[in-house]
């Protein structure tokens, strides 16, 4: 448990304790140990839930933007995006970032490449996938195999780790998109 979480974490507990002996039993919440793991598993959620207004808060880099660097970051760039006034572009961001999420490893390589087309030039941005989803569906057939290559870290994240890149299938990528 972080330092900074100990105040936070000891409400948490009496609380729990407070909620098991005055309005309802909470199964297991008097065994010490998975008392701590989930106050933990709480704290966590409480950071994630978080962690969108700090980002507001600080400076970012323009170089989260570019999904050819190894800074993009999706949430970020649709920060930057939507300070740009440029909201429709920060909402797209936000679903990639969604879609595909942040896996453990390889952090944001689906994103950033398909967003980034592999590198291969124009960017599958707002204005190209609302003018182009067929080509953008095709894309992404015809590229399935560089997106999956063997040897480099990728995938989705862990919440969307049994979502498919396939640009037909019915939950697959493409129909999403």
């Amino acid at each position: 448990m972080r330092p900074r979480d100990h105040d936070l974490a000891q409400q948490l507990e009496k609380g729990l304790l407070s909620f098991d002996s005055n309005k309802q039993a909470l199964i297991g919440i008097h065994d010490f140990p998975t008392r701590v793991v989930f106050i933990e598993q709480l704290l966590e959620s409480i950071h994630r839930v978080n962690y969108g207004s700090v980002l507001l808060s600080r400076k970012l880099s323009e170089r989260n933007i570019d999904p050819n660097d190894e800074m993009f970051d999706p949430l970020k760039a649709a920060i930057l995006h939507k300070r740009k006034g440029n909201i429709d572009e920060a909402f797209w961001l936000i679903f990639l970032f969604i879609h595909f999420g942040k896996h453990a490893k390889a952090g944001w390589r689906y994103a950033r490449d398909v967003y980034g087309r592999l590198g291969e030039g124009a960017l599958w941005d707002w204005d190209n996938i609302c003018n182009n989803p067929t080509e953008f569906k095709l894309w992404l057939n015809d590229n399935q195999s560089r997106l999956k290559r063997d040897g480099v870290l990728g995938g989705f994240g862990n919440h969307r780790k049994y979502e498919s890149l396939d640009a037909y299938s019915p939950s697959g990528t493409g129909t999403v998109v």
